[in-house]
């Protein structure tokens, strides 16, 4: 066994990374045998197993061979094939700028993508390393895509492109930026009614109101997108609805003495948001609460509420009354600890 373990890993070190088979072969022996002793190499911290499956099959291969995993990315699903490219193009990806899928396979090319938690502004952000990036080079990129090291190329875009907002990608900022346009827009429109008062006063009754009504549907014409947009965004329910999901989880909230600050239903009896307070040690603790009603939340669900919170800049509770998926679990053990998670 001892010879044998030895040319197998002559042959990994060789020729790595290799799929069982491809060492059955070498060796001449059968494929169960050939698994076990590379099973055995793997759990000694000898020999590396790859997450990537090629025909069902991890690949094994040799310190110092990660760089070989790239000849076997094709064999990727599509999506997953897309969200490699993506990462290693960029080298460093910021988790919430990420599209919903692109944030779940970043999650599934685990031999490719290094997770970063990383503190800014008082909160965790998430991040994605590409596995062969030196970690000398990550902080020069990280603080990239956090807007506090921009290059001046990519800085002059962003001025340039500042008043266009973005779709799902709506800051604080930028909504900052809308409400002072909305402020500006209204202002303007008070001067602009002031500076000709005088002139409306010396022409004849009728054409005065006809020019005031032409005036204000054109100045409301333009702002009326400004103020679609604002309300959209922070229209928020504030009464008690009769919601069968949000009666469960006000019953939840009253006996552990949390308080609601307002609420959102998305979908009615099956997905609330609500923004609450939670009593503790220290006083009372703002957090984003996210509540399903659903047998089975997904990883999916986990990673949109996650990036909410972020987006927020709160804490997250996770509220469901049906279970986690395994992927789930592993993501919220693996990923998300900052999460807390409730079944109802």
């Amino acid at each position: 066994m001892v010879d044998n373990r030895d040319k197998v890993l002559q042959i990994v070190r060789m020729k790595g990374p290799l799929l069982p088979s491809q060492i059955n072969r070498e060796l001449n022996t059968n494929l169960l045998f050939a698994s076990a002793m590379l099973s055995e190499l793997v759990d000694s911290k000898v020999l590396k197993i790859s997450h990537l499956k090629v025909g069902g099959s991890p690949l094994y291969y040799h310190q110092g061979q990660e760089a070989r995993l790239q000849e076997y990315a094709k064999k990727l699903n599509e999506k997953d094939y897309r969200a490699y490219e993506l990462l290693r193009q960029a080298k460093v990806l910021r988790d919430r700028d990420q599209e919903p899928l692109i944030r779940a396979c970043l999650r599934e090319i685990k031999d490719f993508a290094v997770p970063l938690e990383v503190n800014f502004d008082n909160n965790v952000e998430l991040f994605w390393k590409w596995y062969l990036l030196p970690n000398e080079d990550v902080e020069l990129l990280v603080r990239q895509r956090l807007g506090l090291d921009r290059p001046r190329a990519q800085a002059v875009e962003e001025e340039q492109a500042r008043t266009i907002p973005h779709a799902g990608q709506m800051t604080d900022v930028l909504l900052e930026k809308k409400l002072a346009l909305a402020r500006k827009v209204l202002s303007e429109k008070v001067e602009s009614t002031v500076s000709e008062k005088r002139k409306e006063r010396e022409e004849a009754p009728k054409e005065r109101e006809k020019k005031v009504e032409e005036k204000i549907k054109k100045e409301e014409k333009g702002v009326k997108k400004e103020e679609t947009v604002l309300s959209a965004e922070t229209f928020v329910d504030r009464g008690e609805p009769n919601d069968k999901l949000f009666k469960k989880i006000k019953v939840f909230f009253d006996e552990n003495k949390i308080r609601i600050l307002s609420h959102k239903i998305i979908r009615k009896e099956t997905d609330i948001e609500f923004t609450i307070e939670i009593p503790s040690a220290v006083g009372k603790l703002p957090y984003f609460c996210k509540a399903k009603d659903k047998q089975k939340c997904t990883d999916g669900d986990l990673s949109a509420a996650y990036v909410q919170s972020q987006s927020k800049k709160l804490p997250i509770l996770f509220i469901s009354t049906g279970e986690l998926t395994k992927k789930a679990q592993d993501i919220l053990r693996n990923e998300f600890k900052s999460m807390t998670v409730k079944q109802l």
